[in-house]
């Protein structure tokens, strides 16, 4: 992504195996693999619309979830 000039977000996850929610997301995650998507939710703190992309560069959120 930095070769293209784009910014991303890299997650560190852990899941509770001690509890029943925490094992069933881990098993979840481990059968679907790499054929997955992940959403987050954040609130735009700073961004600047480019006009060459055509979007919105985000300089700073407030990540609430992964």
């Amino acid at each position: 992504m930095r070769e293209a000039g784009v910014g991303g977000l890299f997650a560190k996850v852990q899941f509770n195996l001690r509890s029943e929610r925490g094992r069933e997301a881990f098993e979840s995650v481990r059968f679907f693999g790499n054929d997955q998507e992940w959403s987050i939710g954040y609130k735009t703190l700073d961004a600047v619309y480019d006009n060459m992309r055509k979007a919105n560069v985000l300089r700073e959120v407030e990540l609430y979830e992964v």
